[in-house]
């Protein structure tokens, strides 16, 4: 076992052992480990093991902490980088062993992605559809979809502008609006990227509309947001239309038989991670772009996102849940600035001019779901590591 260094006194002095964070962060493609010890107490020596960190005081009253990492083998040895910043932060970066060449082959040959596919074979004989909340139903049991169709594109209608010379179905002056949507009928399924729609007539009674401008949809039994209402039979001429109801899939869980769980997800915020994750991730790939602005369906400006990094893996050891072994975590690193209520117009009016900037879509409460996973990430970042060039610095996390 290493011994690294011996703290010296820092001018802010904790006295409680359990105060005691580490944020680890790996960089897996350059086999990086940074370390930050964010709190300590006046002295303590650090001992770091190929896989293993140990903590101990220099007051014999206090134990040893010692911290076991799966899955990565670190080299004492190369240990550099070693300083204290304002925050009172320690800083060190160390190698790690190299993985093995096929894994990362494997990374960089598959890379998370989501798409309309998958979500059309989850439809093929599926059984149920639950909230993932509660595991009320949404769907009607054992509902068989005449036709399950995948949408295109969110502005499918915007492209057919460049494949046209005249004048042709989506234009104005045919009687169409540019904003006609596709409008499922009582035994289709539309699929999108990130959700699905359906007729009223799908649905059994387990959902509730909330507000007349929202247009919220939310579970019965738990009232979780699971989607909102696309259209209303009150706000029609037909007196005989059903409601459209777009549902988000990651709020939902579908089941292929009758003997998979209906329990209620206990990870749906990290589903959420794990969904707008594979989202952006997915609109990087197919645009080739890493920046993007965020709005709502009525391109309301919510913020701008710079994807930074999507092979990094990070650890949030912790005195008070100290589980062992600890395995990091795949994330993405994003870097945001809001521009909700008119902030940063310069900026949003720069990004928007540029055409290697690309635009992602959500309802009005998906876009503050996602900055609020966000700022939670940035919260749980040392001081030093929250802001970047005026950016926030935040990350969601990525299906292993």
């Amino acid at each position: 076992m290493a011994d690294l260094v011996k703290e010296t006194k820092c001018p802010v002095i904790y006295n409680n052992m359990l105060n005691e964070k580490i944020y680890v962060e790996i960089k897996t493609r350059i086999c990086v480990t940074q370390f930050i010890f964010v709190k300590s107490n006046a002295e303590r020596r650090i001992h770091i093991n190929t896989n293993s960190i140990k903590i101990q005081h220099d007051n014999i009253q206090l134990p040893s902490l010692v911290f076991y990492i799966d899955t990565m083998e670190l080299i004492p040895t190369t240990c550099h980088g070693l300083h204290i910043n304002k925050s009172c932060e320690l800083h060190l970066r160390m190698k790690i062993r190299q993985r093995d060449a096929e894994t990362i082959k494997a990374e960089i040959a598959n890379p998370t992605s989501i798409s309309s596919d998958g979500l059309l074979r989850k439809f093929d004989n599926f059984q149920s559809c639950i909230c993932k909340m509660c595991g009320e139903d949404i769907i009607k049991t054992k509902r068989k979809f005449k036709r399950v169709l995948s949408l295109p594109s969110d502005n499918w209608q915007d492209n057919t502008d460049s494949w046209f010379c005249h004048n042709h179905g989506n234009g104005k002056q045919n009687g169409v609006g540019k904003n006609t949507s596709l409008l499922p009928k009582e035994s289709d399924c539309f699929v999108g990227d990130n959700f699905f729609m359906v007729n009223e007539e799908s649905l059994k009674h387990g959902i509730e509309t909330i507000g007349n401008h929202s247009n919220q949809v939310r579970c019965r039994r738990c009232r979780f947001l699971i989607g909102k209402a696309v259209t209303s039979p009150g706000k029609t001429e037909d007196k005989d239309a059903k409601m459209v109801v777009k549902l988000y899939n990651h709020k939902l869980k579908i089941n292929h038989s009758i003997t998979n769980s209906r329990n209620p997800n206990d990870s749906c915020e990290r589903d959420a991670d794990y969904f707008y994750c594979s989202y952006i991730m997915s609109q990087s790939t197919s645009y080739t772009s890493f920046r993007f602005v965020l709005e709502s369906d009525d391109r309301q400006p919510y913020a701008l996102l710079w994807l930074l990094e999507t092979t990094t893996e990070v650890l949030h050891l912790d005195a008070s849940r100290n589980e062992s072994p600890h395995t990091p975590q795949p994330i993405a690193k994003i870097l945001y600035i809001s521009c909700m209520k008119g902030s940063n117009k310069q900026l949003f009016s720069t990004w928007c001019k540029d055409l290697t900037v690309h635009s992602i879509t959500f309802h009005d409460d998906m876009c503050l779901e996602l900055l609020n996973l966000l700022v939670k990430s940035t919260l749980k970042l040392p001081v030093s590591l929250q802001q970047l060039d005026g950016f926030q610095v935040g990350y969601l996390h990525r299906p292993s």
